[in-house]
């Protein structure tokens, strides 16, 4: 998508960005100098903690050097770089966006009686970015590394007086499902507010918006 990698690049050029690059450079060298790994853009780190977390978790000894950087900072550097992709309102639009869109327009279906086919359940599978970008298009991602097994559920009900809301509710491997707060509108929205909030990163053509680069 060249539009999303104008505006990533122009992200990554800007102040807040930079001033987050220089706090953790320090860490950044280090671990390049004893992982031997270039460390060269900002998927490096969350590369190496996963690495060493799944390490860690099935038993095996990590070298010294780690100790100085595992589980932090490069935990929390980690999480942190998660959220770049979605770290605007623009990005968001580009990159989670589409599959916000998808999730609403088929509850709006599923009401008008026009779903096909008619489900009463939906699964998409995807990966730890999946749920940070769609968590953090929604203001709601606290920062952390989703563990394995993480999911989102996004439910539609209808409440005794007949309004549409919807639920956001996150559950990680660790505790039970928490409904999330969802900013302005509380944990049960009304469909249509919960798409008024987030009309801006619902792209209406997908494909074109991502030629205008």
């Amino acid at each position: 998508c060249p539009a999303f990698e104008e505006k990533f690049f122009e992200y990554q050029r800007s102040e807040e960005f930079q001033q987050y690059n220089r706090t953790i450079g320090p860490a950044l060298r280090y671990m390049a100098e004893h992982s031997e790994s270039e460390m060269s853009n900002f998927l490096s780190a969350y590369y190496l903690y996963s690495c060493l977390d799944v390490e860690q978790q099935n038993g095996f000894r990590l070298p010294n050097w780690t100790k100085q950087v595992y589980p932090e900072p490069l935990k929390t550097i980690s999480a942190e770089l998660f959220k770049l992709k979605t770290a605007t309102r623009p990005l968001a639009r580009f990159t989670v966006g589409p599959l916000l869109k998808d999730i609403l327009t088929r509850f709006q279906q599923k009401l008008n009686q026009t779903l096909d086919p008619d489900r009463s359940v939906w699964i998409y599978s995807g990966h730890d970015i999946t749920i940070v970008s769609l968590l953090n298009g929604l203001g709601l991602f606290q920062t952390h590394n989703p563990p394995f097994g993480a999911c989102i559920m996004i439910e539609l009900r209808t409440s005794p007086s007949g309004t549409p809301y919807v639920s956001v509710i996150y559950r990680d491997n660790q505790e039970e499902p928490k409904a999330l707060h969802i900013p302005g509108c509380g944990t049960r929205c009304p469909l249509g507010k919960m798409v008024q909030l987030y009309e801006d990163i619902l792209p209406d053509d997908w494909e074109r918006e991502c030629r205008n680069a």
